[in-house]
């Protein structure tokens, strides 16, 4: 995948800059999933500057959530929270459900880190509730496994063990 893309930007003259923004936050994906945080945090910078230009309010929502992703990664949970806060207040504002339903789950899931599980279990119910609707199943499924694990940490087992069942 890495070729094929790295192809396509060697070759970039020939693309329009929307479909170069997908293909240089692919490659930052593929950087992060090697355990490259570096190259992909420059990477999605490089991007979401180029949607700002472009005034995509959409895909400079994605990359907040990416740049997010990136500072969770490196633990540096109050730029992750700022990231995922614009994230969702730029879905919010476009009435992107998806995204907002992302968003939510991020958030969520950073508050459950840190230990704030009365918050990270209200995040994590809204994003639920939004991807009941919209959400792909995977995607489900991994907010109910997140949601699951606050609450089994509050001490509601029975709870816990529904939202499994159902993930």
């Amino acid at each position: 995948a890495r070729a094929y893309y790295q192809e396509a930007l060697d070759h970039s003259d020939l693309l329009e800059r929307p479909l170069l923004c997908v293909t240089k936050n692919n490659l930052a994906i593929l950087d992060l999933v090697d355990g490259r945080i570096e190259e992909a945090e420059r990477g999605f910078r490089e991007v979401m500057g180029v949607y700002q230009e472009l005034g995509d309010a959409s895909g400079e929502g994605k990359e907040h959530l990416n740049l997010g992703i990136v500072a969770f990664m490196k633990g540096a949970f109050g730029e992750a929270q700022q990231h995922y806060a614009a994230a969702l207040a730029g879905a919010r504002s476009l009435k992107d459900v998806d995204s907002e339903a992302m968003a939510l789950y991020y958030l969520g899931d950073l508050l459950r880190a840190q230990g704030k599980l009365a918050a990270a279990k209200n995040r994590l119910w809204e994003a639920t509730h939004l991807m009941r609707r919209t959400g792909k199943p995977d995607e489900q499924a991994d907010t109910l496994a997140t949601l699951a694990e606050c609450i089994a940490r509050t001490g509601d087992l029975r709870e816990a063990e529904r939202l499994l069942n159902e993930a």
